[in-house]
């Protein structure tokens, strides 16, 4: 898989968060339209989808070695600045980078043989 469609699942998970809270609320309500039931089911399918996908995700993040796992955490999961990861780890915003760089090389081979994860569009 290229490294910039690891990079843009990676930049995608908070956005899949949400719409599993979102479809969560959704399925709470009680269909009793036939309409909606068909809806019901819909959403309970790409609610499972988004469900299996989040945890391919960490799955595949937490198989990295710590170094990387935790950068690749921080930067994309956690949304935090090279200043605070480098203070975090210890590390110059320079080692930190690469660190980055040899997690996404190793994701995009893991990403490359989840099926779960090389479906997502």
């Amino acid at each position: 898989m290229e490294r910039e469609r690891v990079i843009k699942i990676l930049k995608d998970y908070e956005a899949i968060c949400n719409a599993i809270k979102l479809n969560k609320k959704i399925l709470k309500n009680n269909f009793n339209d036939i309409n909606e039931g068909d809806v019901f089911q819909i959403t309970a399918k790409k609610q499972q989808y988004l469900i299996d996908l989040k945890t391919a995700i960490n799955a595949e993040i937490n198989k990295l070695p710590l170094r990387e796992k935790n950068i690749i955490n921080e930067f994309y999961i956690l949304k935090w600045q090279w200043v605070r990861i480098a203070r975090f780890e210890n590390y110059s915003q320079r080692r930190c980078r690469d660190y980055r760089d040899r997690g996404l090389k190793l994701l995009c081979a893991q990403f490359e043989t989840n099926k779960i994860i090389s479906n997502y569009k």
